[in-house]
């Protein structure tokens, strides 16, 4: 019996704005030549002649789950499956990764390697053939991405954020209130939010505002305080927060109207008044195929 896979597909901006919806706006930007779509049309190309690729290569040897939507759960499709291939870049591996439990294997293909990073994209179409033959034979190297378990209110939001949680007021010009308590150490804050996330997720946003990433294969959780404000006659505050492996950032929402921004736009939970927030190592990391020295060092 053939081995099942599942491959999970981008929806590219313009398969969604030209073909799928006929948006006029975008078409006219498009004829024009405007620069902010100039990209698209060759993004889209270089996505589907990699996207054909893959799936002549995995037919040969094995029968294909197609899933064209990123954000699709598909936990009830799981049984049996070998492999799981993303198609597009991070963020199609990132959405992908939320079905995921750790013993079932993922390899990130990036579709269009001229405008996409694919950090966690160890595969392309003119390597990849190569490396799903060895994630069959299962030779394929790979490493744990681990990933990080949010509740509120002692309820599980998540066991399985592998990017970040961005925690701020709904209304983004507005002042985020809350009170962080980490290993006993309580301080109020003023400022535009944090975000706080796993090794995996320690780059971007948090390099960008100025701090050090975690080392990859770290199992400590990252919390980075994005414009902090402190009365010039007090000192600053905590900007960062390292919690290792089994220990917990705990949060007190000062707010009524903050929200929890988790990996992007995967999910947003609202967070009330008095609600506490709880971040910590998850004990489901994501079996990721590739070397360590392929990803972000």
């Amino acid at each position: 019996m053939k081995s099942r896979v599942i491959v999970v597909a981008k929806k590219t901006s313009y398969s969604l704005y030209v073909q799928d919806t006929h948006d006029e706006r975008v078409a006219s930007l498009i004829q024009t030549g405007n620069p902010v779509v100039s990209r698209w049309q060759s993004a889209h190309e270089s996505h589907n002649r990699t996207l054909s690729k893959v799936l002549d290569v995995i037919q040969q040897r094995a029968s294909v789950l197609m899933i064209d939507f990123p954000h699709t759960s598909y936990v009830g499709s799981l049984q049996d499956i070998s492999l799981v291939v993303s198609v597009g870049g991070d963020g199609t591996l990132l959405s992908t990764s939320h079905n995921l439990h750790s013993s079932i294997p993922i390899l990130g293909v990036n579709s269009d390697t001229n405008s996409s990073v694919g950090f966690f994209c160890a595969a392309n179409e003119s390597n990849f053939e190569e490396y799903f033959a060895k994630a069959m034979d299962k030779t394929c190297e790979s490493i744990l991405l681990h990933r990080m378990k949010v509740s509120k209110d002692k309820q599980i939001v998540s066991t399985r954020v592998l990017n970040d949680v961005l925690f701020c007021h709904t209304n983004p010009a507005t002042t985020s209130r809350y009170i962080l308590d980490s290993n006993g150490a309580v301080e109020a804050q003023n400022s535009s939010g944090f975000w706080v996330g796993p090794a995996a997720g320690s780059t971007a946003a948090r390099r960008s505002a100025g701090f050090d990433s975690l080392p990859l294969l770290s199992k400590s959780l990252q919390l980075c305080v994005r414009e902090l404000y402190h009365r010039p006659s007090s000192e600053p505050g905590r900007r960062e927060i390292i919690a290792e492996s089994g220990e917990k950032i705990r949060v007190l929402s000062k707010m009524d109207n903050a929200a929890m921004y988790i990996d992007g736009d995967y999910k947003i939970v609202p967070v009330g008044l008095g609600e506490e927030l709880v971040f910590e190592t998850s004990d489901e990391p994501l079996l990721l195929l590739g070397s360590k020295n392929v990803f972000r060092q």
